[in-house]
């Protein structure tokens, strides 16, 4: 019985509908790290499960590109854990680079640019995140931004006391 009310009171908490509005991050960012030591390592892995963070961070599968967690805090601490939450292209981990890529056409693909894979300058290739795979002529690309494959504003579907749990959580992961 006192399990699961326990558990119970975990998912309540998880569940919530406090969520942060349209947060300033400075401020957010300040708060959640005056906090860490208040959270919940057990909060936090339901915070990862129910936010979905697991389906990108998981070992073995080759088609998701998002780093693997496992040892995660033994190398960064709870600021750059919580900056890689609250904006996610601030410091992508090498091989985990996306591209926004501009077509003629104003279409944005999300993806991969690869120059010149005729071999003769003619043609730029775009991979984008399903894998398809589209020839373009050389220099009709409109832009190409860097950017993480990490969902932004993360913070706004989740309340502060969620954001300290999960930080609290990848702490742990060493």
């Amino acid at each position: 019985m006192k399990r699961m009310l326990t558990v119970l009171l975990i998912a309540t908490a998880v569940l919530a509908d406090n969520k942060i509005a349209a947060p300033d991050k400075t401020s957010l960012r300040r708060h959640v790290l005056a906090d860490d030591t208040a959270g919940s390592a057990e909060l936090g892995r339901l915070v990862f499960r129910a936010r979905g963070c697991y389906a990108c961070h998981v070992t073995g599968d080759p088609k998701v590109r998002a780093p693997q967690l496992d040892h995660v805090a033994a190398t960064h601490d709870a600021a750059y854990l919580l900056d890689s939450i609250l904006d996610p292209s601030k410091a992508v981990k090498t091989g985990f680079l996306t591209q926004k890529i501009v077509l003629p056409n104003g279409k944005i693909i999300t993806g991969t640019l690869r120059r010149n894979v005729s071999g003769e300058g003619r043609y730029d290739e775009v991979i984008d995140s399903d894998g398809r795979r589209t020839l373009h002529r050389a220099g009709v690309i409109e832009a190409v931004e860097a950017i993480s494959a990490m969902p932004v504003d993360l913070e706004v579907s989740m309340s502060r006391a969620e954001l300290v749990d999960l930080i609290a959580y990848l702490k742990t992961l060493k």
